[in-house]
Formats: C-alpha cells, structure tokens, sequence
C-alpha cells in the first residue's frame, strides 16, 4: 500500500515530510494505484549513514523573517511561478547554492558540493525523458529534472530547505540527501526505501508534482485538492486539531497540499517561522517563506524587479545579483518585459550582491548578445557604438541570465535612433555626448536615407537625453514650417534651405497643407536653415525636373512647352515625394471629380474637347495625367482648348473644323459630303469655343494639305497642280483638319465639276467657274477624256462664275 503525505515541521525542527507510498483525502487515506507513484530504483543512490531527522533550524543558519506578507492559503503560489522551469540555469544553480553556504564545515559534503549518480529515465505523461549521468552535481540534477518535469527549479530549492535543510545546512548528514524532497516518507511510517538517494528524491518529486494534475495518459486519482473548488483543509494530522474551508486556485497550490496536507493555523502565521501551538503545522507556510525570502515573490512568473516596503528603491535582479534602477523610465522599460515591481523584505535584497546600477541595456550572460529592453521586447545593439550611445558599456556590462533575458521576445534590432515620450518628435543619438532633435519620423527617415523605409526608434529615458549636447531641430525636406514669431510660412528643402509659400495653392500639388505645419521658435529655426526664395510650381532634382500632382512627381522630358518656373534641390527632397510615370509633350491634368483634362502649355491650361484631340496633341509621347487640385486646375489660365481636327459645336447651330486652334465654318453638309468628310461633332462649352482663334471665313471648295492643294468633289478631295489652282486662294489646314477629309487618287491638272442635279460642267479659270458649253471644248480643255468632279447643287451655287466657254 502506497500512501502520499507531507508533514508538518516546526520553525525549531526539521522533519521527515513528503510525499509515501499512502495518499491521504482530506479526511481519509485511500489505496493509490501504482500510477499515481513516480518511477524509482529498487537500489538507493548516494550516501547514507541513516542518522536521526530532528535537526534545529538555527543549527542549519535559517534566516528569520519577520512577516508572511501575501500569503495565502488558497493561492500559495502561482501556475506561472510553479511550472516555470527556465527561471534558473544549472550556472544559476550552482552559484545560489555556493552564495548560500560558501563554506561547509569540515569532514561534511554540503549540497553545493554533493553529486549523484543519477539514472535513465524514458519519458512519461508526467517528464520528458532523463539521461542518466555518473557523478552529476546536485545543481545538474536540480536543472536536468526541472527541464525532464517543466517543474521551477526554485520550487526544488524551497522544498529541498522545508524538507531537510539541505539548501542552508553547514553539516548535513548523508541521510538528510538519502530521503531529500521527504518524498516516500510518511507521517506515521519508516520512509520508503525505494526512493532512498538524491536524485531518486528529486526526481521522483517533480514527477509527483505532474501527477497531480492527472495529465492525458494516466488515471483521474487526484481529485481532492482540485483547483477551482472549495476544500476543508486540516490544521494538523491530528484531526482534532480541526480545519477550515479553503478555495484552491490553482494547480500548484493543489500540488503543495497533496505533497504536505496540512494548512497553518493562526498560531503558526502568527510565530512568523517561530513556534505556534501543538495544532500547528509549518510545511507549507515555510515553502513560501524560503521562496520568497530566496526568489522574491510567489506571484506572476518570477520576481525580476523588487522593492523593500519602507525603501522606494527598485532592483533588477538575476543569478543572485541586483541592480539599482535610478529612473523611472528605464524601470518602466524593464517592468514591460520583465513584470511589475514586488515588494520583497530587506533579507532577501541584501542576500544578494549589490553589482551597480542599471537602465535598460541588458547583456546575456550566456550567449553575450547586448539588447534594449522595451515595450517587452529586446532589441539587440548590434555594436558596442551602439550600446555606448544607449548608454550601456560593453566593457562593464549588465549580464543577466538567459532565462531572464530571453523573457522579452525579440523585437526590431535597435538604430541611433529614437522617439520622444509623450510626442511625435523622434532624435537621433549622433554619439555618446550629442543628439539630434528631428521633427518627425518623416525627419528620422529622410536623416537615414531611405524615406519609404520603415525605421525602428526606441524611447530613451529622459535622463539619458538631458546628459547629451542638443543641436538645433532638423525637419525632413519638403517639411511646411512656420517661425512663431513671424506670419511667413516656409517649405523646408533638403537640410537647410527654405522657401517662402505665399499661398496654401503654391504647395497643394506637393501636398502639403496647413495640417502638417510645424511651429518652431525663429531662432532654432534659422540657426540651421535660410531662407532662399519661394515656392515654385515645378521642382528639378539631379537636372530632371517634375511636375508635382497631389504629392506625386511626374518627371518631363522636356519642362519649356510648360511655361512653368522651377524650383531647384537636392535629391533629398525628391525622395520625399512618391514618383509617377515620364509625361510626354506636356503636362497633362485633370481634377479628381472632373471629366476634363488640359495640357499645361505656355503657363496655360488647354483643355481636350476629345481623346483623340488629346492624342494627336500629344503625338508618340505618353499620355500621363496628374490629379492636381481644383484650385490648381482653376488658377492657371485658359488658353485655346485641344481641338484640332475636331468639328466642335457650341450653343449655336454653327459646326466648325478646327486646324489647330483656328475654327472653319462649315458651310453646309452638303460641302461635308462632297468632300468626303467625317462631320461627327463634339459639342463644347461656349466659353472653350471662344478662346479658339477667330475665324476667317467658311470652308471652301480649295484646301492645302502640307503643301499639297486639293479640291473638294466626288466625295473626297483631289490632289491639283498649281496652274490648276491658279486664281484661287487655298485654304491652308492642319494635318489632323486634312484627316477629316477623304484623299482621292490621281493629281488634276485642269479641274472640272459639275452638279449632281445638271449636266453642265464647270471649268476651274483664274479664280472662276466657266461653264463649257460644248463637247469639243471640254475634251480640248482636258486633253482627252475629262475627269468631272461631282458637286452637290448647294456646293455649285455657291461657286464663282465666269463668262462661259463655247
């Protein structure tokens, strides 16, 4: 029969107190199953001489504490402190065990000393596997099992001091490592000797801590005690000594009564670790007086940052050491990663030595990596530059332990960089005696080079940057400023320059408005920067020049048809802006909204009446068009729409070809139709068809097309030499204006029409029509067979006439 116990010791007495092969209820003992048992060896391991349990407390050197501050029978310690196995490396270990007796008594092995052989265990439900090792230091065995069982290796430590006084004592007894966690000893028996030896004791220990909670794979045995419910706790074996309800609210405290069943009474927390009375019972209130005394606190996952309650002064603590924190904002640095500040007696603070202070910047003691500790992240300092200018030393370094370094998740890698508390303003560390104030994170990332690149700024303690030389505030280029003493508002260029903005319109296309204006006092101002001109509507960068479109740069390939002045700087300030596509011939605009687009020519607007007026203004160049402002839109002046070779059509009934910007009434369609022309019309705004040249008269019968002259007839227009044009005056159009028209083959050197309700043919002479009245005279004329032309009548009346031939 197996049962598990823990008991009680007295603060004056240590005794024999964990967990047997008998489990005990609250109020019954029961049969365990052989599950609910760790594994053990059927041979102990380590010494033994099998001398008696009663030791007195002062004979091992136990500290004293005055109070049991936070103790509470129903949350003994938390899930996060319990089960936190990476609290402590085995250097750790080893270095608290050898701080805690550095000298044993001569002819004894203390614990820091003591080594095992310890033995192969496969994994389980309960701990992952164990390799077994000959003569393994006691610190090994602590951390190996604590990793095998996910079992805080500072709860191992508490109870090895609860159990037998291992941790303190100056002369331990070899039977004190035989039965070390008290595990297999039962209040009212002889301990178990299959779980003789140290390693035996500690590991079988940390497995019966996982069995408690009856992980997958095993029995639901352990059932009292559970978490989340409300248990009478007894005050002592003695069950006349009583008990009370407790509500358990956790796992570990769960583990703590089933390992020690036992709840002191209020004589026992009244003696602090002194004596109650006979009913009282000490296991669990000196577990949490060790681990507190040792580790600081039993709450969160682990006391990193302490505090006395009659001292402010807050410490960093790691590997048995502490670190004054002077400022309050690296203390709220470290607390974001690290946990908040507990309040811990002055014993425990001055068991630890005192190495200095500290702010933010932390070393891993084993990998040697130097970070800032922030937002609960660590941010390496990939240089000792870099770690001088947060004002840590790489040749005096804060080193903590892995476990504590690597309880803040790896975050950005640090820069020289960083952001000012309570703003937007960012700086950046020049060295280890200067700053930089910059304006804005658009400041820090135009100062490192790359403005699309996102930048990683850290928040320094205000302390650090009082001790730093400040020079005056930079602005990233393209920065709208305004000096408090002044009306004038300015656009900063690269890093130094200023241009006057007389109107919020001169920087919408830039956009840049009145929201993003920084005030700054005129003398910081002009100490860096001077005023070198104004605003201008274009800006050229590294000889190309760009048109700006509501924050995006549009480079020219050639910026003089624009008629737009330009504003010179530096590749810096270019950067500021997003790049768009090369334009072509012109600028071309248009407002978001808004279905007309313009050219900017000659520091005017010419708006499309068409796309296809719009493409054969623009030629083979590109057709990129910026979004720009009403107001930009609006206040440049209209010049002549785009509309050549389109028939355009106001308010009036009036349809006109347009050979670049000069309008030619069309007479009628019917001159349309002999011409063979495409008379489809685009209607425009009247004011659009008044700022087209004026006209100088209807459309013809002659036309000029790049030198060549035609006249119009048989639907089409047909090549003519220039006798045969003689006496008339062409009418001189634009190559888009001739594409109206329908080309005939064939060139005419004498030109004959007639009407297509007639038989009379008409002889074009010297600036007349003459009507050839016989057969022989017109093929005299034409030299042979004559080619007529066919005219509509309206077209043939409205044509000049001569005297007739015969």
């Amino acid at each position: 029969m197996n049962r598990r116990r823990v008991r009680a010791i007295a603060s004056h007495v240590l005794a024999v107190c964990a967990v047997s092969a008998i489990l005990l209820t609250p109020t019954l003992t029961a049969p365990a199953p052989a599950s609910a048992a760790p594994p053990v060896s059927v041979v102990a391991t380590g010494a033994s001489t099998g001398v008696a349990a009663n030791t007195a407390l002062s004979a091992v050197g136990r500290p004293m504490l005055s109070t049991l501050d936070g103790f509470t029978p129903g949350n003994i310690i938390d899930d996060g402190v319990f089960f936190n196995s990476a609290t402590m490396t085995e250097s750790d270990i080893q270095r608290f065990l050898e701080a805690r007796v550095p000298n044993c008594q001569s002819g004894y092995t203390c614990l820091k000393d003591w080594r095992d052989t310890s033995r192969t265990v496969a994994a389980d439900a309960m701990c992952g596997p164990y390799s077994g090792e000959a003569n393994e230091r006691a610190s090994r065995i602590i951390f190996k099992v604590s990793q095998a069982c996910g079992i805080n290796p500072q709860v191992i430590l508490a109870t090895l001091q609860k159990e037998q006084g291992l941790v303190l004592h100056t002369w331990p007894s070899d039977w004190r490592y035989r039965i070390a966690m008290g595990q297999g000893c039962p209040d009212t028996a002889a301990c178990d000797t299959r779980y003789y030896g140290f390693f035996n004791q500690v590991y079988g220990a940390a497995w019966q801590f996982k069995r408690y909670a009856n992980p997958p794979g095993t029995s639901k045995y352990f059932t009292w005690y559970a978490p989340g419910n409300t248990w009478n706790i007894q005050f002592n074996p003695n069950t006349g000594c009583g008990s009370s309800p407790v509500f358990v609210a956790n796992q570990a405290t769960s583990n703590l009564y089933y390992y020690t069943p036992y709840q002191p009474n209020a004589a026992a927390l009244a003696a602090g670790t002194g004596t109650g009375d006979d009913c009282s019972a000490y296991g669990n209130r000196n577990f949490y007086h060790y681990f507190t005394e040792w580790f600081g606190t039993t709450r969160g996952s682990g006391v990193a940052l302490a505090r006395t309650a009659g001292d402010p002064a807050v410490y960093l603590l790691s590997g048995g050491r502490r670190w004054y924190v002077p400022d309050g904002d690296d203390l709220a640095s470290l607390s974001s990663a690290f946990g908040p500040v507990s309040t811990v007696t002055g014993a425990f603070l001055a068991g630890l030595v005192d190495s200095g202070r500290t702010n933010a910047v932390l070393r891993d003691e084993s990998t040697g990596d130097m970070a800032y500790i922030q937002d609960g992240q660590r941010h390496r300092l990939a240089s000792c530059d870099l770690v001088a200018r947060w004002g840590g030393d790489c040749a005096a370094p804060v080193s903590v332990t892995s476990s504590l370094f690597q309880r803040a998740t790896v975050g950005a890698d640090m820069t020289a960089f960083y952001r000012v508390r309570g703003g937007a303003q960012w700086g950046r560390l020049d060295s280890t005696s200067a700053i930089t104030p910059l304006w804005n994170d658009a400041a820090a990332r135009a100062v490192n080079g790359d403005p699309s690149a996102s930048l990683y700024g850290a928040f320094p303690s205000r302390t650090l940057l009082a001790s730093k030389s400040r020079s005056p505030m930079l602005f990233a280029p393209a920065q709208v400023v305004k000096p408090a003493g002044s009306d004038k508002i300015y656009l900063t260029l690269d890093q130094g320059s200023l241009v006057w903005i007389r109107s919020w319109r001169d920087v919408a296309e830039y956009n840049r408005d009145a929201s993003s204006m920084a005030v700054i006092a005129d003398a910081e101002l002009f100490s860096r920067y001077r005023e070198v001109g104004e605003v201008r509507p274009m800006l050229r960068c590294d000889n190309t020049v760009y048109f700006p479109g509501s924050g995006v740069l549009y480079p020219l390939s050639d910026s003089s048809s624009s008629g737009l002045s330009i504003m010179d700087a530096g590749s810096s300030t270019c950067a500021q802006f997003t790049r768009g596509a090369p334009m072509g011939r012109a600028p071309l605009i248009k407002v978001d909204g808004r279905s007309a687009v313009a050219a900017v020519e000659a520091g005017t607007r010419r708006v499309a009446v068409s796309w296809p007026a719009l493409t054969r203004y623009m030629g083979a160049t590109p057709l990129t068009i910026a979004t720009v402002s009403a107001g930009t839109f609006d206040q440049l002046t209209p010049g002549a729409p785009l509309a050549d070779g389109e028939v355009v059509k106001g308010s009036s009934p009036v349809l006109s070809l347009v050979s670049g910007t000069t309008p030619i009434p069309l007479p009628s369609f019917d001159l349309a139709r002999d011409a063979g022309m495409n008379a489809s019309f685009v209607t425009v705004a009247d004011g659009e068809v008044a700022r087209l040249g004026a006209a100088v008269g209807p459309l013809g019968l002659w036309v000029s097309c790049a030198g060549t002259i035609s006249v119009v007839g048989s639907n089409g227009v047909t090549a003519v030499t220039s006798q045969a044009a003689a006496g008339f005056t062409p009418r001189e159009l634009s190559v888009a204006a001739c594409q109206r028209f329908t080309s005939r083959p064939g060139t005419l050197s004498t030109v004959f029409v007639k009407s297509t309700s007639s038989d009379a043919v008409l002889v074009a002479s010297g600036g007349v029509f003459r009507h050839v009245q016989s057969g022989q005279t017109l093929r005299d004329l034409a030299k042979g067979d004559p080619v007529i032309l066919l005219l509509s009548p309206s077209t043939v009346a409205g044509l000049p006439v001569g005297p007739p031939l015969p």
